[in-house]
């Protein structure tokens, strides 16, 4: 057993599935695909998301919302 759990925080086990979450949430905001027809208007697209995402999570998560309770 502990060897067990010395190699799931060796190699990050469990993890995954904070990001897999986010993902998810992700796309069920903005949808799985993006408008831009160029590689620069994508990245452009898929930044601004990113930064709206970040955006609601300080807001609803560890910003605003602790702050103001």
């Amino acid at each position: 057993l502990k060897d067990k759990d010395k190699w799931r925080e060796d190699n990050g086990y469990g993890k995954r599935w904070k990001v897999e979450g986010r993902y998810s949430v992700f796309k069920r905001i903005f949808g799985e695909y993006v408008a831009g027809r160029t590689i620069e208007a994508q990245k452009k697209e898929v930044g601004i998301k990113v930064s709206l995402m970040n955006l609601f999570t300080f807001f609803t998560m560890g910003g605003m919302m602790s702050e103001l309770a």
